[in-house]
C-alpha cells in the first residue's frame, strides 16, 4: 500500500471479492475512509454488510483485492447484540434507561449517538431491516 495512500485514509478497501458456494456476496468493492470520519454501511438484507464488516474486523478471509486498516475498527453485529424485537432507537436507550438516565437527557443522548453513526432516519426501523 502506498504510504501518501495511508497517511490520508484510515481504510482502504481496493477491488475486494467475496463468495461463498459460489455465490459471490461481495463483487469489486472499493471504499477509501478518511481519518476521523465516520461512516455507515447501510443496505438490504443479504447485500453483504455484514460480511464486509467482519473482513474489516479481521474476523473473515476474502477471495481476492486488498484491505488496509490503520487504528482501531469497532464494529456493532446486527444480529448477535441488538435486541430484534425493539427499533434502533430502543436499542440505543436501552443502556442509559437502565442506568437511570433522566428523560429528556436519555432522548438527547440518543439521537447524538444515532446523528453519529449515520442512523437517524432509520431510529423506527427494527434491526433486521437496517
Amino acid at each position: 500500500m502506498e504510504a501518501n495512500l495511508m497517511a490520508r485514509y484510515a481504510i482502504v478497501i481496493k477491488n475486494l471479492w467475496k463468495s461463498y458456494n459460489g455465490k459471490t456476496v461481495l463483487s469489486n468493492i472499493s471504499i477509501y475512509v478518511n481519518r476521523n470520519e465516520k461512516i455507515g454501511i447501510v443496505g438490504p438484507n443479504g447485500a453483504g454488510k455484514t460480511t464486509l464488516l467482519k473482513i474489516i474486523a479481521g474476523l473473515e478471509d476474502y477471495d481476492a483485492g486488498e484491505v488496509n486498516i490503520n487504528g482501531r475498527v469497532g464494529m456493532v453485529f446486527q444480529e448477535d447484540i441488538l435486541l430484534p424485537w425493539m427499533n434502533i432507537y430502543e436499542n440505543i436507550e436501552l443502556g442509559l434507561k437502565y442506568q437511570g438516565v433522566d428523560d429528556k437527557v436519555r432522548r438527547d443522548k440518543v439521537y447524538r449517538i444515532a446523528e453519529l453513526l449515520g442512523l437517524t432516519q432509520y431510529l423506527d426501523y427494527y434491526p433486521n431491516m437496517v
